[in-house]
């Protein structure tokens, strides 16, 4: 019994040693749209060719989530829209997506938000280089309204 309860105590140490790093998860972004502030972290935390995930986290005056959009994905402007997967409304929205060129690809971020008590939506495009995440200072991100 003693054996399993200092078990016990070694796996917690070190799982909260796991948690003690000086790093910081690299982010691309933040961009900003109408009141709501983008960014997007990635999984694994440094990308790499192949599949990776994206994570978009959305807020609100930095704390408050903003749940009340569609985000699809998609990279250099090429092939189809991808909608993300909404985790709930904590304002996270996730997708894997092939990277083939880390240096030169960008992701696309479309956001689709409802006008309240109107028939209508309003429409942005936002990209983040993924270059972003390898430099030591991210360039200004850029956004623009899509039309399409």
């Amino acid at each position: 019994m003693r054996y399993l309860a200092r078990l016990f105590i070694v796996a917690g140490v070190l799982t909260g040693l796991g948690g003690c790093s000086d790093e910081v998860t690299p982010r691309l972004g933040p961009q900003q749209w109408q009141d709501i502030v983008f960014l997007v972290e990635t999984r694994p935390p440094q990308l790499r060719i192949g599949m990776n995930e994206f994570l978009v986290l959305a807020s609100i005056d930095g704390h408050k989530p903003a749940h009340d959009m569609i985000l699809s994905f998609r990279l250099n402007g090429e092939g189809k829209w991808q909608q993300a997967i909404q985790d709930g409304y904590v304002g996270v929205y996730r997708k894997a997506i092939r990277v083939n060129d880390i240096e030169n690809d960008v992701l696309e971020v479309r956001v689709e938000r409802y006008v309240e008590g109107q028939n209508e939506r309003d429409l942005t495009l936002l990209r983040f280089p993924l270059r972003q995440q390898t430099e030591k200072r991210a360039p200004t991100p850029t956004s623009e309204t899509a039309k399409d």
